[in-house]
């Protein structure tokens, strides 16, 4: 089975591109969803739009309504809002997790809740959840309110990579037991909803001076986020960014619509259950008009339960389900897109941005043909707009990977050991990439999508000078180190390869991929010693990438090839070596592990 493969079926790329977290705008940064918290005034200035109540929901989309308006309140403060989930109550004393940015500063605060009472914020008994951009508040009284259901659960997709990495102690076996498992799961694979599974977000969108609950639907896309950095996760587009230059725990990734107001909202299941809380948003303003191009981002429940005593809440006050949610139908899913998705195409007098913003609907939903076609309008109307390119290049993007999970495809890849791509698509997209990175040389994802397309097309040389220009952009992405020391390793330029893979471990030293990649360089050069101090560094990371034996045969191989000589200008002959196919064997390999990507 290859690397391709195995890179689309587990990390679900079949759907969604890496671009996604990027399609942010030119800048790249991501938007905190906070108003009278921040010292800018970005978040205010939102256009003339108004907020309009949602319309009546139906099916599953109905359902998940019910369950979280009792459980969501609103929280006000002398010139916007937020919002909060009620996780527990202790006699009068309710508890409300929330996004610690919606209550950064002491001040006058409201809670809301969902009959309208309004109960004061103490503020002495707020409680910031550590590394993270979490917090709960406390109010009192004698209503009685729901509390939310959280769920804590391993997704499908985690399960089966705890069934793959069973494999790896048998090399002879691994490839006939990692087949069998993906078959197990395609059914999962080839129904999209399942494999990229919806997520609801709930909370009170602000703009001007109304206020109003929505729920919005998206996809799980937290498998994609790896190749955000924390400098990046932490980046927001306001002035004063101090507060927010260390990570805050943003590793939930959807692609639900968000607005200001909306942080602190829950991020549900398909079955109402609280799996995470929204905190933020990409997004760009072009002129007065918004245009949010790139995905919502939330931390993940998990943090917060692996931090309840800090907010002073006992573990038996909530109530958690670990039981995986439902596999939804087709039925469910048309229900979700006709309720909470109004695809109308712009009049005939519309702006660049407002096709740009249809253009993204319409991928969001995986209509890919039909977002090349809005994309290209609004690059008819506005030819200098990078973000129109750049929504072009990454649907035809898109359009390539959404194709590899038809069935035909899917049985074909099986049986042969490359998957054939479709080149004139990447091509394409990569000149719209180009075109982007013309019209705005400081749009880093452009550089890094080139660069990952031109990999795949086998453009070597021109990969290389986009990562490194990515990484000039962007010095503080470890995963754009690692992929360029990857790149490098390919072209057996084994010294460079190695000094990129130690800037990112400088950056990110509990990566257990990056010793892993650099090992194999270092088995290259010759150089065992190195080799094993490396293997040793990824056991104390991650212990069972490398079982009892693997570790024991690994030691013997390496004790047994201490005189390998740097063989880096003589690859075929250690290739050809009995000793290096021995050390080989017993190393974990990095083109069959792909999920280590999203190991911090």
């Amino acid at each position: 089975m290859n690397r391709r493969y195995l890179s689309f079926i587990l990390f679900g790329v079949c759907l969604l591109p890496a671009s996604v977290l990027y399609l942010s705008g030119c800048q790249a940064q991501t938007s905190i969803e906070q108003n009278s918290n921040s010292d800018s005034n970005l978040a205010s200035d939102l256009g003339s739009e108004q907020v309009i109540p949602q319309a009546e929901l139906s099916g599953m989309a109905a359902k998940i309504k019910v369950i979280a308006e009792p459980i969501t309140v609103r929280i006000d403060v002398s010139n916007g809002n937020g919002s909060g989930v009620i996780i527990a109550h202790q006699g009068e004393t309710y508890y409300v997790l929330t996004a610690e940015h919606v209550v950064a500063k002491e001040q006058e605060y409201k809670i809301v809740a969902s009959d309208g009472k309004q109960y004061s914020l103490d503020y002495s008994k707020v409680k910031k959840i550590a590394g993270s951009d979490l917090a709960v508040a406390q109010f009192t009284s004698k209503q009685d309110y729901q509390i939310a259901t959280l769920g804590d659960y391993k997704t499908r997709r985690e399960t089966m990579m705890e069934e793959l990495w069973a494999t790896n102690s048998d090399p002879e076996t691994s490839k006939a037991a990692s087949e069998e498992i993906l078959r197990k799961y395609d059914p999962i694979h080839l129904e999209s909803r399942n494999l990229v599974p919806w997520l609801f977000l709930f909370g009170w969108q602000r703009q001007q001076d109304s206020s109003q609950p929505r729920l919005t639907a998206g996809r799980d896309f937290t498998d994609r986020i790896n190749f955000l950095s924390e400098e990046d996760k932490a980046t927001t587009a306001f002035k004063d960014i101090s507060a927010f230059t260390q990570a805050k725990g943003y590793q939930l990734s959807y692609t639900n619509f968000s607005q200001g107001g909306m942080s602190g909202g829950a991020v549900l299941d398909n079955q109402g259950r609280v799996v995470g809380i929204h905190a933020a948003a990409e997004g760009e303003r072009v002129g007065l008009r918004e245009i949010q191009l790139g995905l919502s981002l939330g931390v993940p429940i998990q943090i917060f339960l692996d931090s309840v005593e800090q907010a002073g809440i006992k573990p038996e006050w909530l109530k958690i389900e670990t039981s995986l949610p439902p596999l939804i139908t087709a039925a469910d899913e048309t229900a979700i897109t006709e309720s909470l998705f109004e695809v109308i195409p712009p009049t005939a007098n519309a702006k660049a941005t407002d096709w740009i913003n249809y253009g993204n609907k319409l991928w969001r939903l995986f209509r890919n043909e039909e977002a090349i076609v809005a994309f290209d309008k609004a690059i008819v109307l506005q030819p200098d707009l990078a973000q129109a390119h750049y929504g072009k290049a990454i649907s035809l993007k898109t359009k390539e990977e959404v194709a590899f999970v038809d069935q035909e495809q899917l049985d074909r890849e099986l049986n042969e050991d490359e998957f054939e791509l479709d080149r004139a698509t990447y091509e394409a997209a990569i000149a719209s990439f180009k075109k982007t990175t013309e019209l705005d040389p400081n749009f880093e994802p452009a550089w890094r999508e080139q660069a990952q397309l031109l990999e795949e097309l086998g453009e070597k040389s021109e990969a290389l000078a986009a990562y490194d220009r990515a990484i000039t952009l962007n010095p503080n992405n470890d995963l754009l180190h690692h992929s360029r020391g990857s790149l490098l390793s390919q072209s057996y330029r084994l010294s460079e390869a190695i000094e990129a893979y130690n800037s990112a471990i400088s950056i990110e030293p509990n990566n257990p991929l990056y010793y892993l990649s650099r090992s194999m360089a270092y088995l290259m050069k010759g150089n065992s010693q190195q080799v094993k101090t490396d293997m040793e560094r990824v056991r104390a990371i991650k212990p069972e990438l490398v079982d009892e034996q693997s570790w024991s045969d690994l030691l013997e191989s390496l004790s047994n090839s201490e005189n390998l000589p740097n063989r880096e200008n003589n690859l075929n002959d250690l290739k050809n070596s009995p000793d290096y196919e021995k050390l080989l064997q017993n190393l974990p390999d990095p083109d069959n592990l792909p999920d280590l990507e999203n190991i911090k």
